[in-house]
């Protein structure tokens, strides 16, 4: 399962989360948020959601043990019981449906964090990265960050501790990662990438 990189992720000077200006203003505070390293951001553990329109899963890390990248294998769930033809309801609203969906998917991964790493705050130590289409606006993004913080898988509207992201970015941080120091057809065609860690880390994890 390919599942995208997060992206605009850049390591400030002086060490504090800036937001764009022109965000604030507009309140399209979704990826392009500033972050530093996740020692200065208390983020211990990443989890990369693909939240997909067939099927939808997610990953995790700790930042200490970056090798050690898990993939939820274990979910809840149970064989419908109701008749096959029986007259549907009005459509539901769509932001609810997601919201409904992100909010049992996030109780099993609140679940699966505190399980594995009992003393992590999951609002405080947990980078989400979530997937959404390369096509996605800022509006797009916006609503699914609305979703996301109505589900209560962040406890603040603009939190920093939730980022998007596209798979064809993660499929070319992929290549670039995993094609280090290999020829491509000629040995001047050698390559050498250098990614900041946090990028190298969640790419293992959401890939």
């Amino acid at each position: 399962m390919t599942i995208p990189l997060i992206h605009q992720i850049r390591c400030s000077k002086d060490k504090k989360i800036k937001i764009p200006e022109e965000e604030k203003q507009s309140q399209k505070i979704t990826d392009n948020l500033w972050l530093t390293t996740s020692k200065e951001n208390n983020i211990h553990v990443v989890v990369g959601l693909d939240f997909g329109t067939t099927y939808s899963g997610f990953a995790y890390c700790h930042v200490n043990e970056n090798q050690n990248i898990f993939s939820n294998e274990s979910w809840h769930g149970e064989v419908g019981d109701l008749l096959d033809k029986f007259k549907p309801k009005l459509p539901v609203d769509y932001k609810k449906a997601i919201t409904d969906y992100l909010r049992e998917i996030g109780k099993v991964i609140q679940e699966t964090v505190a399980t594995r790493w009992p003393k992590i705050d999951y609002f405080a130590n947990v980078l989400l990265v979530i997937t959404v289409p390369a096509e996605f606006s800022e509006k797009s993004k916006a609503i699914m960050r609305m979703c996301a913080f109505d589900a209560g898988l962040i406890n603040e509207k603009f939190s920093p501790n939730l980022q998007f992201t596209t798979e064809p970015e993660a499929a070319a941080i992929y290549c670039m990662e995993n094609l280090k120091g290999q020829t491509l057809a000629q040995q001047e065609s050698m390559f050498e990438i250098k990614l900041f860690n946090l990028f190298s880390l969640i790419n293992k994890i959401l890939i």
